[in-house]
């Protein structure tokens, strides 16, 4: 299957790495010194490209779409020194793909309290501002978009000795979690 190149323009790529970096948009706009309606501009064209790669116009989703395509560089590592729970873990990839908190609930078969808990003790334990960096800090932390390797050891969990690293869903697909 064949898939759609896109290119980013400076400014395209330079506010796709704000949201990747936690800024919000007054931030971003302080930080580019630029109004706010470019930067719903730029968030749109952005939208618009990324959405042939699988991307809503969640920013999550698509700082997500942008590092499983290459088109941010990948962050940092860092370890997570807080295991997370499985349940916890499972949330990663619904938050990258954008999904609203009562999504998550349903694909998660759990209470929208629950989710919520779990997604604020998520940006906690990672110091994730917003969920778009959630998705930095989960793949600086080895949770999303990476597979177990010799030089990239899997998390420890409380609750299952060993925790896979998760991978988003495609459209259409079901998530998979990977063990080493």
């Amino acid at each position: 299957m064949h898939t759609p190149r896109v290119h980013l323009t400076d400014t395209e790529q330079a506010i796709l790495q704000c949201y990747a970096d936690g800024l919000r948009e007054t931030e971003i706009c302080e930080r580019r010194m630029i109004k706010p309606a470019t930067v719903s501009f730029h968030h749109r064209n952005l939208s618009a490209k990324l959405s042939a790669l699988g991307a809503s116009s969640d920013t999550s989703s698509l700082v997500h779409t942008a590092y499983e395509h290459k088109l941010l560089p990948d962050p940092t590592p860092d370890h997570l020194s807080t295991p997370l729970t499985s349940e916890q873990r499972a949330l990663l990839p619904l938050a990258a793909a954008g999904l609203s908190v009562k999504q998550m609930a349903l694909r998660a078969n759990r209470p929208v309290n629950d989710i919520r808990t779990d997604g604020r003790t998520l940006m906690t334990i990672l110091g994730a501002a917003t969920r778009a960096h959630l998705n930095t800090r989960a793949r600086q932390c080895g949770l999303l978009g990476v597979r177990n390797t010799p030089g990239n050891p899997a998390q420890a969990d409380s609750t299952q000795g060993v925790s896979g690293l998760l991978t988003l869903p495609r459209a259409g697909h079901q998530h998979t979690t990977e063990t080493a």
